[in-house]
């Protein structure tokens, strides 16, 4: 049985791995990165060498395929066009990714003026429903405080911050299911608005039953008065 493999002339082409059967095929992945292929083909042998996968075992990996990319004419926006057959896939490349350096920023903390420190962890803990991470002194007191299933955490103390307490705007939560999250807010103490809908002409009141996806907000303020708004998003586009 073959095995799929990673090869090209330079580190930041576009791979491609196509499995066949007879005059049948199937791409089943792309990389933009070497490092990205040399995973996929792993995964691939891996999947095609477990005897549980029977149904795959007539199918052989190409190896991968370096797919050199075509830039636009000056003026047009940053991207590789990608043929594969008959599909077009246009990839828009950072500046940082065409010097052939690429990290990842990940936003893990945003700090929250608050007055009473105590008071804002009883809120945001008690009737929130954020999760305490840690409750510090270093030496000044600071709290972390994380939403449930969030990346990003807040953190309240004494002298973080330089802003004044409550002039924070903006901050937003985002939830699969609004009416629930309204429901557990309200349930909890909190003073949450009604829910709205975004529409063309304006926010207005939702009505039961109407798509909330995208368009639904509900507001609400901690005891400093930082402003927070929910939005429900229950499914993204890749």
């Amino acid at each position: 049985m073959g095995s799929a493999s990673s090869r090209g002339r330079h580190p930041d082409q576009a791979w491609l791995v196509r499995l066949r059967r007879g005059d049948r095929s199937v791409i089943v992945a792309i990389g933009l990165r070497r490092n990205h292929a040399d995973r996929l083909a792993e995964q691939i042998n891996q999947l095609l060498a477990d005897p549980a996968q029977s149904s795959h075992r007539s199918l052989r990996p190409e190896p991968f395929t370096p797919l050199l990319g075509r830039h636009p004419g000056q003026g047009a926006a940053p991207t590789d066009d990608f043929s594969i057959g008959e599909v077009s896939v246009p990839v828009r490349r950072s500046h940082v990714e065409e010097r052939g350096t690429v990290m990842e920023w990940t936003l893990e903390v945003v700090v929250v003026p608050v007055a009473d420190v105590e008071r804002a962890k009883a809120f945001y803990a008690d009737r929130v429903g954020f999760i305490v991470d840690f409750d510090m002194e270093t030496p000044d007191r600071v709290v972390q405080l994380t939403p449930s299933g969030s990346g990003c955490s807040i953190q309240i103390g004494d002298r973080l911050t330089q802003l004044a307490p409550g002039s924070m705007e903006g901050l937003q939560l985002v939830v699969a299911d609004l009416p629930r999250a309204h429901h557990e807010l309200t349930s909890r103490g909190v003073d949450v608005g009604a829910i709205q809908v975004f529409a063309a002409a304006g926010p207005r009141a939702w009505e039961p039953g109407e798509d909330l996806d995208n368009v639904g907000f509900c507001y609400f303020a901690d005891p400093d008065g930082n402003r927070w708004a929910v939005q429900q998003i229950s499914t993204r586009t890749a």
